[in-house]
């Protein structure tokens, strides 16, 4: 009907000039009629259109309302009374709405908030595999970024075939899946992922991821250490064993040998008993179970102490066992017997694997640094060995070792050891030149 509210809106006009018309024509009685007619017309569309006007202020007060605008600016200040149920109506509405959106808003942040302080990945993603969100976590464990990956399909983004298949299963047998993975950007994790599919919500399949990269490496280590304490183990029991057997046999009574197969024995045992007291060493110090008495010592005395200690083994092999201190006190903060197990490890390594050449301890104050350096011209190490030289039972030159009685957990107790003291250890060595072994340790303060 408000197609000819605008022709109706003209009528007053034509009776206004129908009156004028017959007032001109000098009927009055009709202009009279018709202008009065005009005025009360008038005055009624001038009321009606007092009464529909707050009408389109209350349609883009709706409007704004859709779009998440719930402030009362839209809203006529003033309104029939016809009119105010539906103002009151609207600004209860709006009232209502700013709550609960703050409260969505304050749920959102806390989970948001939740999920970015727990350290397991979260992802959710819905029945068609898009990515519907991802915790920080997640992003690092599979080196995404969220905001680009958010309403992609997932799967076709990673390219993990366990996973791939760990969701398709989950989604579609609507089961609980674990499945473990490793990824593609280096360095290489181990995930370990566990899938819900959620039936009764947008999103259709939530992750929960777990790096075991850690724990995946202390099971290897573990099952490596096993086996290599049972074969370090297994060789000198084997030669008492022989020994022993080859006395039972006769040999006992031979005058000439027997004593060198009770040598023999001897030399065992005590390699033995080397080996058990390095594993227990060893195992203190990477548990954190050592015993260390923490106090200020000056490494350049213990230097000294461990180069009289071992000066007559390097003399009884024709070494030249030397030493070239800094001039100055360089004081450390740790315990005296674990520097002095690093030490006497480092040089015993150096003396072992040099013929006839050169052992020199070096020690030097580097900034708020101590550094001491064992350099010896021996055999050197091939630039693929010096990354593993520091592991448990690892040799270079594993025929050498044994026989100069190595034990293999020398160089693994000097690593744990500086590590535990807040220090670092290095190698450079090339073949037929010798090595340096360098430990730096902070600086005491005075």
């Amino acid at each position: 009907m408000f197609e000819y509210a605008g022709l109706f809106r003209v009528g007053p006009v034509f009776l206004v000039v129908a009156a004028l018309l017959a007032l001109i024509s000098g009927n009055w009685q009709p202009a009279a009629l018709l202008a009065m007619f005009a005025g009360l017309l008038t005055f009624h569309f001038r009321q009606r259109d007092q009464w529909l006007q707050p009408v389109s202020r209350y349609v883009k007060a709706a409007r704004d309302i859709e779009q998440g605008v719930f402030e009362r600016q839209s809203l006529p200040d003033q309104v029939l009374d016809e009119w105010q149920p539906l103002s009151d109506a609207f600004e209860r509405m709006g009232g209502v709405l700013t709550r609960r959106e703050a409260g969505l808003l304050n749920s959102s942040a806390s989970l948001e908030a939740v999920l970015a302080s727990i350290s397991e990945g979260v992802l959710a993603v819905d029945e068609e595999g898009r990515l519907m969100m991802a915790n920080q976590a997640a992003c690092q464990m599979l080196a995404i970024d969220e905001r680009t990956l958010v309403g992609r399909k997932l799967t076709e983004q990673l390219r993990i075939p366990e996973l791939t298949s760990a969701i398709e299963r989950a989604q579609q047998d609507s089961i609980r899946m674990d499945c473990e993975f490793q990824t593609l950007a280096e360095p290489r994790r181990t995930i370990r992922a566990k899938l819900t599919s959620l039936q009764s919500s947008d999103v259709a399949t939530a992750i929960v991821m777990h790096d075991v990269t850690e724990i995946r490496q202390l099971e290897t280590m573990r099952r490596d250490f096993v086996a290599n304490v049972s074969h370090e183990l297994k060789t000198p029991l084997s030669v008492i064993k022989a020994y022993a057997e080859t006395l039972k046999m006769g040999a006992i009574n031979d005058q000439v040998r027997n004593l060198e197969f009770v040598d023999q024995i001897e030399v065992q045992a005590a390699l033995l008993e080397r080996q058990i007291q390095d594993l227990l060493q060893l195992a203190r110090v990477e548990s954190g179970q050592a015993n260390l008495e923490i106090t200020i010592l000056d490494l350049n005395k213990l230097c000294l102490e461990c180069h009289q200690q071992l000066y007559a083994i390097a003399a009884k092999r024709d070494i030249d066992f030397q030493t070239e201190l800094a001039d100055q006190p360089l004081h450390v903060v740790g315990d005296a017997e674990a520097f002095r197990a690093i030490l006497k490890n480092l040089i015993s390594n150096a003396i072992q694997y040099t013929l006839q050449g050169t052992v020199t301890v070096r020690s030097s104050l580097e900034e708020k640094t101590v550094r001491v350096e064992v350099i010896d011209t021996g055999i050197g190490i091939s630039p693929g060995q010096q990354s593993r030289i520091f592991e448990r039972f690892y040799r270079a030159d594993k025929a050498r070792s044994r026989d100069m009685g190595g034990t293999g957990l020398g160089l693994a107790i000097v690593k744990h050891l500086t590590t535990s003291l807040g220090g670092d250890v290095s190698v450079e060595s090339k073949i037929g030149k010798g090595s340096v072994f360098r430990i730096e340790f902070p600086l005491a303060s005075e």
